[in-house]
């Protein structure tokens, strides 16, 4: 009975840190879906020293939704919530398309210019046609540069991030996407509203700028509303916000694509010092399936949307406005005010083309959209509604400078398993910020990673010790009364109940405790390292494209051999060509094309590993225990077989010295064993928290014992 027991013990000390992991994190997946496509990159060979230049023309949407029904899900215009009475409708009103559509591109990817991003502005719709990271690149090879923002496309339409979609003007609704806007200059677009008689009634200004500097992830676009007409106007305006960010790992994991929300809880912070994104955060497919995501009946019944944030693994685009000195304050660097974005478009919906797709694929792609207030301009009046993007990498670094220290976009940087109740938010933080000072000093991640592997091993030593010796304590003991038992089994076969009594009779004279029995229960204490320590290694941005050992595979081949050249990917041992063959399994769906080399150690060091802890299988139920564990030594190096390299490396070495650490301590159980020490209980430390208790009870007995004998008496 011993055996198995620890058989099975051990079978799931083992394999629940890395199946739990992997269970919790992949249920909430609730499908995948292929990258949408995306158009080509810029040309690198630009001009550094004019980073700002207009392109002469500018081809027009493929072709854009249209305005009756389509695949493309529309809100209703918000009622209004004006006072004024509404005007009188303009006959015959419509835009005045520009003569020569002219795109034009601002920023630079050229590193010494300053800038961070480059735009490419479409002037259908005033859009945001690309942008490109000058940091980030699509492959660890380099060349093209890391696309976060593209042309949202699916069965034949197409919308642009950051479009103007339409106005409504005295109830007068006129489409703009599709309209050539007038280039202005560089970054700034304009329309004209004209009235039946050809008379101006309204102009739209939108005019994008970026910042220079090592954190200016930041694309900003001032909207101006001007009443050219003799009356007064009542306009609603509608534009698109971000669209999708690239799925960046669609094969192995599927879409892990989220929309978070930040807004300030009146009900709690009626002062808005705090930004929440508490029940603000919906799976992307699972808003594409008609979840409530802005608002929903989890939130504070006072609140006020602050941001919208689209973000993949590594990435976020989020939409709000830009940030004000605070009143009375000269400086515009700090301190700064952020201004709700709900005051001003209170509507969040979202424009949905393609079709879902059957089973995990999903051809759908999305943009927000949103829809402002009710504006009353009167006669010669104007109005504004400016919004920024940021654009850019999910990192702490970033998010220290303002505005988006202010914006609290800290919380775009997540390190979970989509379960929240499996979220250990700060032991991630901390054991990245650990494996970063382990960088600063080693210069490589790998061997970081490594490193930390080791420190972790030290820390939970104590842990591993206690409860294998324990199980070890147990399993003799067992051994020992072992023919006992079975006699107290033949004599009392009958009578199952007075089987147990006896023999727990039995254990309590032979000073066995069946709490031992649980000497793996600390192990499981562990698991929230794990937890922490996969969503970590496989959500940091710092570890992507970063090769491992110094590069050293590269440096040999002239860069040719791909071995652990990017610690975000698999390990590439061998590439085949082509794309290879997916098995698809429930968690993950592993891609096999090429050898991936830490997989298959692990493997083998798993096999190891069970050989050298199990015993010889005891009875018939020991050996389909050990035949499970044969399986699951198979099964998790394909579950992890395209798994991030930093990832499988951490389980490689941890196994490693899993193994040494448990060759250390039988090592020291057998030592005890020999000196006939190994059941000896060790006395508490003097002062220490055993001695304390073991004292208190002595004195709480006697106390006891001194009433029962009754005063006087001792």
């Amino acid at each position: 009975m011993a055996k198995p027991l620890r058989i099975a013990i051990t079978a799931l000390a083992i394999g629940v840190g890395v199946l739990f992991c992997l269970a919790v994190f992949y249920k909430s997946t609730p499908g995948r879906q292929n990258p949408a496509e995306t158009a080509p990159p810029p040309t690198t060979t630009e001009a550094p020293e004019a980073p700002q230049t207009a392109t002469p023309t500018d081809a027009a949407p493929h072709t854009t939704a249209p305005e009756g029904p389509s695949p493309v899900t529309r809100p209703d215009t918000p009622p209004s919530t004006s006072s004024a009475p509404a005007p009188s409708p303009i006959e015959g009103l419509h835009v005045a398309p520009a003569v020569e559509a002219q795109a034009c591109t601002l920023g630079s990817l050229d590193p010494p210019s300053g800038f961070r991003m480059k735009v490419q502005l479409s002037s259908y719709g005033a859009a945001v046609r690309n942008i490109w990271l000058s940091d980030y690149h699509q492959t660890v090879e380099g060349g093209e540069p890391y696309a976060i923002q593209s042309p949202v496309e699916a069965s034949g339409y197409q919308l642009f991030p950051m479009a103007a979609r339409a106005v409504t003007v005295n109830g007068g609704r006129v489409a703009l996407e599709s309209v050539g806007w007038e280039l202005v200059e560089p970054g700034r677009y304009r329309v004209t509203l004209r009235d039946a008689a050809g008379q101006p009634m309204l102009r739209i200004t939108r005019t994008y700028s970026l910042a220079q500097g090592p954190t200016a992830y930041e694309l900003r676009c001032e909207q101006r509303f001007e009443n050219l007409s003799p009356k007064p106007l009542q306009l609603v305006w509608e534009q698109y916000a971000q669209g999708d960010v690239p799925n960046d790992d669609a094969v192995y994991l599927g879409d892990r694509r989220m929309l978070i929300a930040g807004y300030h809880d009146l009900d709690y912070d009626p002062r808005r010092q705090f930004i929440y994104t508490k029940n603000a955060t919906v799976p992307r497919r699972t808003f594409l399936d008609g979840a409530a995501f802005w608002p929903n009946d989890k939130l504070p019944a006072k609140r006020e949307l602050v941001w919208v944030a689209n973000v993949n693994r590594y990435f976020a685009a989020a939409v709000y406005r830009p940030a004000l000195p605070a009143p009375g304050e000269t400086d515009k660097v700090a301190p700064i005010r952020v201004l709700p974005l709900d005051t001003e478009v209170p509507h969040l919906d979202k424009a949905v083309i393609g079709e879902p797709g059957t089973g995990r694929d999903d051809h759908r792609a999305m943009a927000l959209v949103l829809t402002s207030r009710p504006l009353d301009l009167p006669a010669g009046g104007g109005a504004s509604l400016d919004l920024s993007l940021f654009a850019g990498p999910r990192k702490n670094e970033v998010f220290a400078a303002e505005p988006f220290h202010s914006l609290n976009f800290s919380k775009l940087v997540i390190y979970e398993l989509g379960c929240t109740l499996c979220t250990f938010q700060p032991l991630a933080k901390g054991l990245l910020a650990f494996l970063k000072f382990l960088h600063v000093i080693t210069f490589d991640w790998g061997i970081a990673i490594v490193i930390l592997v080791l420190v972790v091993r030290l820390l939970l030593h104590p842990i591993t010790k206690r409860s294998q010796v324990n199980m070890m304590k147990m399993s003799k003991q067992m051994q020992a009364l072992q023919p006992e038992i079975e006699k107290l089994k033949k004599k009392y076969k009958d009578d199952p109940k007075r089987f147990q009594q006896e023999q727990i009779k039995l254990w309590r004279e032979k000073g066995v405790n069946p709490a031992n029995a649980l000497g793996c229960l600390p192990m499981f204490l562990q698991t929230p390292i794990w937890i922490a320590l996969y969503a970590m290694l496989y959500y940091a941005i710092e570890l992507r494209h970063q090769p491992a050992f110094y590069g050293l595979f590269q440096l040999l081949s002239a860069g040719r051999w791909h071995f652990l050249a990017d610690l975000s990917s698999p390990d590439h041992f061998i590439r085949f060509g082509g794309q290879g063959f997916t098995i698809p399994l429930y968690f993950v769906n592993p891609t096999f094309a090429g050898i991936n080399l830490i997989p298959l150690l692990m493997m083998v060091v798993f096999y190891y590993q069970q050989k050298l802890t199990t015993p010889p299988p005891a009875n018939e139920q020991a050996a389909q225990q050990q035949k499970i564990m044969k399986f699951m030594v198979l099964l998790f190096p394909i579950f992890l077989y395209s798994a991030p390299s930093g990832l499988t490396l951490y389980i490689l070495a941890s196994t490693f010295a899993g193994i040494v650490d448990s060759w250390i301590v039988r090592k020291h159980i057998k030592e005890q064993e020999e000196a006939g020490t190994l059941f000896e209980k060790k006395p508490p430390k003097p002062g220490g928290f055993r001695d304390r208790i073991q004292k208190a009870l002595e004195a709480r007995q006697r106390q006891t014992q001194q009433k029962q004998r009754g005063p006087g008496r001792r």
